[in-house]
């Protein structure tokens, strides 16, 4: 049983008062284990404690990597371009730069989720099949606007 139904099932014993369980729901963001899930969401893993743990660590370090990369190249960039406006770069550049900043946003939540993960699990609080991915692929879950 994961953690989101022990939540539902604490609550239905303890006769809670309809806006407290509301809230209650309101603290599940992705509404993880309820029928409010997004259907947008990944497939948690179906893992052992052991492979999430294996996984988990190594998406960090990936996401990490990435993110030290992307960060030196925007270092790079503004610390060349320093005196320039961003809206004085050339168009691609201005561009280059807007993903990137999306890139960093996007390794940053990810290194910050699988840190966490990592540990809920670790310390055998949560259970893997609690901790669905964050994002999908861009590729395969993302190449448009509608299937984000």
């Amino acid at each position: 049983m994961g953690k989101a139904a022990m939540v539902l099932q604490t609550l239905d014993n303890a006769k809670v008062s309809m806006p407290n369980r509301k809230r209650s729901l309101l603290n599940l963001k992705r509404g993880v284990g309820f029928n409010i899930q997004p259907a947008s969401l990944p497939p948690p893993l179906n893992v052992s404690r052991s492979k999430f743990l294996r996984i988990t660590y190594l998406q960090a370090l990936v996401m990490y990597f990435r993110l030290d990369i992307v960060q030196n190249i925007l270092k790079h960039c503004y610390g060349y371009f320093s005196p320039i406006h961003y809206f004085q770069f050339p168009l691609t550049m201005q561009i280059f730069l807007a993903w990137s900043h999306a890139f960093k946003l996007h390794h940053t939540i990810s290194l910050l989720y699988f840190v966490g993960s990592w540990i809920f699990v670790a310390l055998n609080i949560y259970n893997p099949q609690d901790w669905p991915p964050i994002f999908g692929t861009f590729i395969r879950d993302a190449y448009t606007i509608r299937k984000m």
